[in-house]
């Protein structure tokens, strides 16, 4: 996902160093910062049906509503999911969604995997490393993470984001080296 180390690059330019070594996963106080300075408002509404939809900006403010029934952990992962979703410019217009929404779709994968590379972390990853886990075992960890902010997701998408999140780890693309 070549698109991710752009996306937070856009991030540190607004400021806020998301996914760093140092301060992953953001808290959410700076996490308010960093939606702030990308223009985003959030709202909290009840009976949503999805985690989040994020409008095309209007005046240059987007506004992201977020289902109040949502855990706190399942908050974390939708904010930065659709924070992704800007930074990809995805909601430029009215017309924003090219997947439908398809959860494996190309528009959610890249908003999935911006989330998750700060929730879990390369010093997180490679903590796992040090400690000689395989490949297999960090998928395997990613995906018990990944359940904690995303308990409603389907088991194929857990799989596929644990399966990106640690293959991007793993071998970075040459624009992230």
């Amino acid at each position: 996902m070549v698109v991710v180390p752009r996306m937070v690059k856009r991030a540190e330019d607004l400021g806020v160093l998301y996914a760093s070594d140092d301060w992953a996963p953001l808290s959410d106080i700076t996490l308010g910062l960093l939606l702030k300075r990308a223009g985003i408002q959030c709202r909290y509404v009840p009976d949503l049906g999805i985690t989040e939809a994020v409008w095309p900006p209007v005046c240059g403010v987007h506004v992201m509503h977020l289902d109040r029934a949502q855990s706190p952990g399942e908050r974390r992962l939708a904010v930065r999911h659709g924070l992704g979703h800007v930074l990809a410019d995805h909601v430029a217009d009215v017309i924003f969604s090219h997947d439908g929404h398809d959860p494996m779709g190309l528009e959610e994968t890249i908003a999935d995997h911006f989330a998750l590379v700060d929730l879990i972390s390369n010093r997180q990853l490679g903590d796992l490393r040090k400690a000689r886990y395989t490949r297999e075992e960090m998928e395997r960890w990613s995906m018990c993470e990944i359940r904690r902010y995303a308990p409603r997701w389907s088991s194929d998408r857990v799989l596929d984001r644990a399966y990106l999140r640690v293959q991007a780890f793993l071998i970075p693309s040459p624009r992230e080296v």
